[in-house]
């Protein structure tokens, strides 16, 4: 089983499940040949996973005690998932991370996403995937309103432990460096996580509610950090109107519309969460010489 590969092998997994999907993919297929779309799926979509993957798997990141993040891709559906590593913080920093870099990589190339990330046992089995987590996730990502990716009730938990024994825990020396074990032999940054204002459509009385909660930061932020090469300023130092045009180019990519009342609100909703990050102070990792 390859790093980027769906399980074979029936087994019970208690880990992260993220469940990604491609905004506007309805008007994608219905403006486009079935030429033109297999173009797009085989340039863009298909790999998406694995670029993602790849990115942070490469030599001199891959880090000790990181257990390989799994994907699949069926139709506009992108998934994620991943056995919670065998560590001291009993964490999934590496999940995380591959995803941030997957929310970015779709913006970029013309297919922004909307997620969510959820924690627990699941089954899996080739294509298929059984449990609380599935549900969980399936039933979050349809109800945000913008391109971008929630924590579940499940993951907000797991993030919140780690956030506690990462603030409690005192420093160490590691070969001359005093840092906390929680920021050690990771490929993780407290800031992928933030805290924000999430648009949540309420089905029983058709509105959009900002809901409090945890989402992934897949601004600038997560480009730098992650080192990924050849990617334009999103929000870095931009105005609000500059942001909003790179917004427009990615939703309405490979001929999707984005004319009516639905699609502006999330193309808004995700300038919003766009300008709130670059505003936003960054947390210290608690690292010295």
């Amino acid at each position: 089983m390859t790093e980027n590969s769906f399980s074979i092998t029936p087994c019970k997994i208690t880990g992260f499940f993220g469940m990604f999907d491609i905004l506007g993919y309805t008007t994608l297929i219905e403006n486009n040949s079935l030429d033109k779309l297999i173009e797009i799926f085989c340039q863009v979509i298909k790999d998406l996973d694995k670029k993602a993957v790849r990115i942070m798997c490469q030599e001199g990141r891959q880090v000790m005690g990181i257990t390989p993040t799994k994907t699949f891709v069926f139709s506009d559906t992108i998934i994620l998932y991943q056995t919670i590593p065998k560590s001291m913080w009993d964490f999934g920093p590496s999940f995380l991370t591959i995803a941030c870099v997957l929310l970015r990589l779709g913006f970029e190339y013309g297919v922004p996403l909307r997620g969510a990330i959820s924690f627990g046992e699941f089954f899996v089995h080739e294509e298929s995937f059984l449990g609380a987590p599935i549900t969980e996730a399936f039933k979050a990502e349809k109800n945000q309103q913008w391109s971008g990716a929630i924590l579940t009730a499940s993951a907000k938990q797991k993030y919140q432990d780690y956030e506690k024994k990462r603030q409690s825990s005192k420093n160490i020396t590691y070969r001359g460096i005093n840092l906390n074990p929680a920021d050690m032999f990771t490929p993780f940054s407290p800031n992928i996580v933030v805290e924000t204002n999430i648009p949540i459509k309420n089905e029983t009385e058709n509105r959009i509610e900002k809901i409090k909660g945890y989402s992934l930061r897949w601004d600038d932020y997560i480009v730098n950090y992650a080192r990924l090469d050849d990617i334009k300023d999103l929000n870095a130092s931009l105005s609000k109107e500059l942001i909003r045009l790179r917004v427009e180019e990615s939703f309405s990519a490979h001929g999707k519309k984005i004319d009516n009342d639905s699609v502006k609100q999330k193309m808004e909703y995700t300038v919003e969460f766009l300008e709130e990050m670059r505003d936003k102070p960054l947390k210290s990792i608690r690292l010295t010489l």
